[in-house]
């Protein structure tokens, strides 16, 4: 087996453990892989730079990522199958925040044009499917964050006013 075919198998099996790629067989994530790139990031290097215009989606694959919006670290990325880049593609906006590698990580990039042509219509449907499933998890998982954050936010406040 050839460095590179084996490279491949790896980057298989880790994304085979992400919860919205669990569903394919290693030969449909091969072709998922084939319409990707597969990208490697350094500490300090910046993968998305916040006010920048593109529309690319990436999946983490190992590593970590900070979330820097005005210089400001406000999160972080580094579990495996971890989603950032999605705003832009639901919108149409430039980038809201800066994603910076926090030590050597390893992304899936793909393109929101991509999901409109994958190829034939069979591809076009499951790429389409991956990026679906994928937008609603991240979205249901902040805004349960949210919801939670509001509630401590909430009690601090009456807390505050009436001055316990």
């Amino acid at each position: 087996m050839t460095e590179a075919a084996s490279d491949e198998d790896k980057i298989i099996s880790l994304l085979a453990r992400m919860p919205m790629l669990k569903m394919f067989e290693k030969e449909q994530l091969r072709q998922v892989l084939a319409y990707t790139k597969i990208r490697r990031y350094d500490l300090g290097d910046t993968i998305i730079e916040e006010g920048q215009s593109d529309q690319t989606l990436f999946f983490l694959i190992t590593g970590n990522v900070y979330v820097v919006k005005n210089g400001v670290n406000i999160g972080e990325f580094s579990n495996t199958g971890d989603i950032f880049g999605e705003m832009s593609i639901i919108d149409g906006s430039v980038r809201s925040a800066s994603i910076v590698a926090g030590g050597k990580s390893l992304c899936m990039s793909i393109s929101a044009s991509f999901f409109e042509n994958a190829g034939n219509e069979q591809q076009t449907l499951m790429c389409q499917n991956i990026l679906f499933r994928a937008i609603s998890q991240i979205l249901a998982e902040r805004l349960r964050a949210m919801n939670a954050d509001n509630i401590v936010l909430r009690k601090e406040i009456e807390s505050l006013k009436s001055g316990r």
